[in-house]
C-alpha cells in the first residue's frame, strides 16, 4: 500500500511540476487507460459515424472547393480576399502596438 501511495505522489508531482502534456502517456498507470477504454471506443464510433453521415448527406463528391466558404473561380476576388486575410494577420501586431502606444 505504501508503494502505491508513493507512486501516486510521484505521479502527481511530476504532473504538476513538469511538462505534463508531453509526458502524460508514459507516466499514467495502465488502469486509467483500461478504465477509459470503453468510453474511448464509444466516442470513436460516434465520431466516425457522424463524419460518415455528414460526408454522405452534404457532399457532392469530387468538386474542388465545395467545402470552402468563398468562391475560388473568380481569381481577382480570391486574390483580394487572400490579401486582406493575410494582410490583416500580419498587420495586427503593429496596429495593436500603435494603439497601446497612443493610449493615454
Amino acid at each position: 500500500m505504501l508503494k502505491v501511495d508513493s507512486q501516486k505522489k510521484k505521479l502527481f508531482t511530476h504532473f504538476i511540476t513538469r511538462n505534463w502534456f508531453l509526458s502524460i502517456n508514459c507516466n499514467l498507470p495502465v488502469a486509467i487507460f483500461k478504465m477509459n477504454a470503453p468510453l474511448a471506443r464509444i466516442s470513436n464510433k460516434l465520431g466516425r459515424t457522424a463524419m460518415t453521415n455528414f460526408v454522405r448527406c452534404h457532399s457532392h463528391g469530387g468538386v474542388p472547393g465545395e467545402n470552402l466558404p468563398f468562391d475560388i473561380y473568380n481569381r481577382y476576388k480570391l486574390t483580394a480576399l487572400f490579401t486582406v486575410f493575410v494582410g490583416s494577420g500580419l498587420a495586427a501586431p503593429y496596429l495593436i502596438t500603435r494603439h497601446q502606444l497612443l493610449k493615454k
